[in-house]
């Protein structure tokens, strides 16, 4: 998604219009500022029903946008896992409310110490055209959790599946507690600069500082899932026809545009050869043909498929090796924006392919002695969103838990744990900055206010108030603090 930082060419029009909309969602939230919980899970459960009742199209829709994409992986990726959000979120939205009881420094006592989580009022999501359903459902099912009001701002790259999205939204919400708000960049840059409670963005790295930026000016809170390169690694001596399987299915999903898609493989250097080989098998059982396969998808826009073609391109004028798995004899950007998995092989440490997010079909594949290698290597780059390592061996899987830092480390499969509700999803560093999923997305978008109760009687002042006597500085010697 095209944003650039806040300045004069943005249209008054625009600013002025989510201006606008923003004054609506906050009078609304100082209306009601703490929803009841029957209130916040009958708008999930609303969101939910409405999502379910334009399956159809909503699968027809994102397929168009993207030229084309499989109704079955579009179900899988977006539809289930949007339902299991707000279905998730729903059921425990109650038991997350609750306030959290706290011990007490006993010479306080009596006192009670509670943290109380408070909806922080209007927040701004801003989705990204990869996975363009259920990256905004996520945020959303978490802010209406947590009892927020929600102004959503999809990818112009996904025209047909945003104005979708608005009507839904406008059906389900039909008092104005989520607005969906199209447009280009000019419309994305004036909605990152809007005097939100809560700022969430999901895209690029590149674009985030920009969205960073444009949040300060108004000191608006942000969390930023953002990308980057995710590496695996397989064992050595590991099983590598189950690690291949893994790999090209985590890869190929949505063409490899998926923000946690494994990035580049580290082999071992004696298992290369037949890592490569076990790839090219795998992925011809998976996708035995690129024009009539109905569950490969295409690259988003002519722009992003020309680029995978130039880090292509690249890597074999640089001397290295691109290895296309069933390519067609006069393979040509005019196969629907579908490109094949292709292995680089042998790739120079300074292309794009080894440098960018690749986010598409394209898989480098590096060779390594020893784990102290790799793992020097993946500490020396930005700290990844994912890791994967393929290991039966504990001592392996210690190390790198030890002594790798990642958004999430993931053993012996790839994607899958995104599945798991309850586990927080977010980068660290250059691939993110905060998280959510589960309870810890409705603790993203609460305020964790601190309450304390004083009773009376209590011993409090023989410490805390002037005239400081002998009384106080005994306890404090002996007691409080020691000697």
């Amino acid at each position: 998604m095209p944003l650039h930082p806040i300045d004069d060419s943005v249209r008054p029009s625009h600013v002025e219009e989510l201006a606008r909309a923003l004054e609506r969602h906050r009078e609304s939230f100082l209306a009601d500022p703490y929803p009841p919980a029957a209130a916040r899970r009958d708008n999930l459960r609303r969101f939910e029903q409405a999502l379910k009742a334009r399956r159809e199209e909503l699968v027809a829709a994102i397929s168009s946008d993207f030229g084309y994409r499989a109704h079955y992986e579009t179900d899988i990726l977006e539809i289930l896992t949007s339902v299991r959000s707000l279905s998730h979120a729903r059921r425990r939205t109650r038991a997350w409310m609750r306030p959290r009881r706290h011990a007490v420094f006993w010479p306080l006592e009596p006192a009670a110490a509670h943290t109380h989580y408070q909806p922080l009022g209007v927040v701004g999501i801003i989705a990204p055209w990869n996975y363009p359903l259920y990256l905004a459902v996520a945020p959303i099912s978490a802010a209406l959790a947590a009892g927020n009001r929600v102004m959503i701002k999809p990818s112009e790259l996904t025209p047909a599946f945003s104005d979708l999205l608005s009507k839904i939204v406008e059906e389900a919400f039909p008092d104005g507690l989520v607005t969906v708000h199209v447009g280009g960049p000019d419309v994305a840059q004036a909605f990152s600069g809007l005097p939100f409670d809560h700022l969430f963005f999901t895209g690029s790295t590149s674009v985030g500082r920009l969205v960073h930026q444009a949040a300060a000016r108004h000191l608006v809170p942000v969390t930023l899932e953002l990308g980057g390169k995710s590496p695996t690694v397989v064992d050595r001596g590991h099983d590598l026809r189950a690690a291949a399987l893994s790999v090209v299915t985590g890869k190929m999903t949505n063409a490899g545009q998926t923000c946690v898609a494994p990035d580049h493989v580290f082999v071992h250097e004696d298992d290369e050869e037949r890592f490569v080989s076990a790839l090219q098998a795998v992925a011809t059982e998976l996708y035995p043909s690129l024009d009539t396969n109905p569950d490969l998808a295409s690259i988003i826009s002519p722009r992003h498929h020309a680029r995978l073609v130039e880090m292509r391109a690249e890597v074999e004028r640089e001397g290295g090796r691109a290895l296309p798995i069933n390519e067609p004899p006069e393979f040509s950007q005019a196969h629907g924006r579908r490109m094949p998995l292709t292995l680089l092989l042998d790739a120079p440490e300074r292309c794009a392919a080894l440098r960018e997010e690749i986010f598409g079909p394209l898989l480098p594949i590096l060779t390594y002695r020893d784990h102290d290698e790799v793992i020097a290597r993946i500490n020396a780059t930005d700290r990844p969103l994912t890791l994967y390592v393929f290991t039966d061996d504990g001592r392996v899987r210690d190390q790198y838990k030890a002594r790798t830092c990642s958004g999430s480390l993931v053993f012996n499969t790839t994607l899958v744990q995104l599945g798991v509700e309850e586990l927080p999803f977010g980068g660290v560093g250059a691939s993110g900055m905060g998280a959510y999923h589960g309870e810890t997305g409705f603790r993203t978008f609460s305020h964790a206010r601190a309450i304390y109760k004083q009773y009376h009687p209590n011993a409090v002042h023989l410490v805390q108030r002037p005239p400081f006597g002998k009384l106080g500085r005994w306890i404090l010697d002996n007691i409080l603090i020691g000697r």
